[in-house]
């Protein structure tokens, strides 16, 4: 899957439940959250992996706030995944039109913005979403 990947910062708020990771491929950056009972042999490895300590030790979370932010993160970044992926589509297919374009940008823009976001913080400002 990520061949040429780094896999770090493995934190959770209940690691016998799921082990949240930054994966970073090729410069960008993909959030992923592993599980021992997914139904993909690659998240199972991943959160064996990281139980284990292959990625650096696992921070604990406080559940008061930081679950809920990773929460509301990790649904606005499969959001700007879902939009990114036609937009892209089109722009390599040379077949966007402009505002084709111009929505790409923004939505790539969007999810670099929520990637830096560190959800253990608290009172989180959080960058709107494109229109």
């Amino acid at each position: 899957m990520f061949d040429n990947a780094v896999i770090k910062n493995p934190r959770t708020t209940n690691k016998a439940i799921y082990i949240d990771l930054d994966i970073v491929c090729d410069g960008e950056l993909y959030p992923y959250t592993a599980t021992a009972t997914d139904t993909e042999a690659y998240s199972v490895v991943l959160y064996h992996r990281a139980l284990a300590g292959d990625f650096g030790g696992i921070s604990i979370l406080d559940r008061d706030f930081v679950g809920e932010n990773e929460t509301i993160k990790n649904e606005r970044l499969r959001e700007a995944d879902r939009q990114i992926a036609p937009l892209s589509d089109a722009v390599e297919l040379n077949i966007a039109t402009d505002s084709e374009k111009e929505a790409l940008t923004a939505w790539r823009t969007y999810r670099v913005l929520l990637n830096r976001i560190d959800t253990s913080a608290a009172g989180i400002s959080w960058p709107p979403i494109p229109t």
